[in-house]
């Protein structure tokens, strides 16, 4: 009897024993929860505070404040360039093919960099060298230079003979004039991004016979009446975010352009005579506020993108048929109340975009669109699902969020979506009059389609 009653003392103990520690684990890991979400709490007000004080600090003296972001910034590029640099001198510096001594402090090129003899990419960023020396030559694979924020504007430039060098980068160097560049015969991408330009560099950009690719973005330009020919030999041209308000025909000059991206501007109208840029690809206005397009636009035959986002288009011409090629058009964030059947007819169209417009309705020709991939209609005020896209049979990224649509046919899991965005729509799947709609989104996402917003388990079984 006394060793029966020892056991069962041993098994309650070690049960009772067994049960306490449970308990004491899950307030342990309750407590835990309890502490993390505590300190989480400590930072994020901490975070407040933080940012509070910086805000204040900024309105009280917006220039100090500036000028101490920067020094700090500087040290900061400073600490990591030195850093590099002395990895660079322990590595084998004859094997790198790239080298960066940003914010390096640098009045010059320092001669360990002359031992690079496989170096193809130079950065330069942020130092206050003026002067690419002769002996760059030395480094025969040497093809892109990055020599941006070195403030050349109250230095006079040098430029020596490099041969090979085939990208050149001046980015923010307060430039007012085109350096010296006949040099560089190979030349094919320069970009003078954020200077003090007023004009396109045509007399001296006339000589690099080999320019393709122009970037003057960010700049005080006026595109007036000019020499534009001399450079029609350049293909790529950027004019991003220069507050350029008119153009001068006299552009159009430039024949060679294949590409013309005038993004974030003022234009509000576009001249005519653009269709002389009949090698043109690519054209984009990109957040300007044009209200009408040239008629000659829609000579450009060989366009396969047109970006026309944030404007103030309230009509596209049914013209837009003659371009055969298109691939990517942009029609989104302006005023269309309609838009023309005629786009059915483009029949090599890949993407089109609509969204963001005050559109009713999608032309029953669009169907025709068999190689269409992208379609995105949402934030309109089309009332009901286009039955379209059912033979839409290349569709597989749809957008009809924010629209008037009140239920999603089964017919869509036919396609082979990868991408569906209903978000916003009017359709509660608690409905018993929802069951098909339900039932397709449950189906496509069986069909490893992204559906957004998903369903829930619960939903699904429902």
């Amino acid at each position: 009897m006394r060793v029966k009653n020892c056991l069962l003392i041993m098994f309650f103990s070690v049960h009772g024993l067994s049960l306490f520690s449970q308990d004491s684990a899950r307030r342990f890991e309750q407590n835990e929860k309890d502490s993390i979400a505590n300190d989480s709490r400590k930072q994020y007000e901490e975070r407040l505070k933080y940012l509070e004080e910086i805000r204040r600090r900024r309105e009280k003296d917006p220039v100090r404040f500036d000028d101490s972001v920067a020094r700090v910034k500087e040290l900061s590029r400073y600490k990591e360039a030195t850093q590099r640099i002395e990895k660079y001198k322990l590595s084998d510096i004859s094997t790198l093919k790239e080298i960066d001594l940003t914010g390096a402090r640098l009045e010059k090129v320092p001669e360990w960099i002359y031992s690079a003899h496989k170096l193809e990419v130079f950065i330069l960023d942020h130092n206050k060298i003026s002067k690419l020396p002769k002996r760059l030559k030395e480094l025969p694979n040497l093809k892109r230079i990055y020599w941006r924020f070195n403030d050349l504007s109250k230095s006079k430039v040098k430029i020596s003979k490099l041969p090979k060098v085939e990208k050149l980068d001046l980015t923010g160097n307060g430039l007012s004039k085109l350096p010296r560049l006949h040099h560089l015969n190979e030349l094919n991408e320069l970009v003078l991004e954020d200077n003090q330009f007023t004009k396109l560099p045509t007399w001296k950009g006339r000589r690099l016979k080999n320019l393709e690719e122009l970037d003057v973005s960010k700049n005080p330009l006026k595109l007036d009446k000019r020499w534009y020919g001399l450079i029609d030999h350049i293909e790529i041209l950027r004019l991003n975010k220069c507050q350029i308000d008119e153009i001068h025909p006299t552009l159009y000059k430039m024949s060679g352009l294949k590409q013309l991206l005038i993004q974030v501007n003022e234009l509000e109208e576009i001249p005519e005579g653009i269709s002389s840029l009949k090698f043109l690809n690519k054209l984009s206005f990109y957040k300007n506020s044009i209200s009408t397009l040239p008629p000659d636009l829609f000579d450009l035959r060989g366009l396969q993108v047109i970006d026309l986002y944030y404007n103030e288009l309230e009509f596209l011409p049914p013209a837009i048929s003659n371009l055969e090629n298109l691939e990517i058009l942009y029609l989104s964030f302006n005023k269309l109340y309609d838009i023309p059947a005629e786009i059915g007819e483009l029949a090599n169209l890949k993407e089109l975009y609509i969204h963001h417009n005050r559109l009713s309705q999608i032309p029953s020709e669009y169907a025709q669109l068999k190689k269409l991939e992208v379609f995105h209609i949402q934030n309109n005020y089309i009332p009901a699902f286009p039955n379209q896209v059912f033979k839409m049979t290349s569709l597989i990224d749809l957008d009809i969020s924010d629209t008037e649509i009140k239920s999603i046919p089964m017919e869509l899991t036919d396609l082979k979506l990868k991408n569906f965005y209903w978000r916003n729509l009017d359709i509660n799947l608690n409905d018993i009059r929802q069951i098909e709609t339900r039932r397709t989104l449950v189906e496509l996402m069986k069909n490893k389609t992204n559906v957004v917003p998903r369903i829930s388990i619960r939903e699904t079984t429902n």
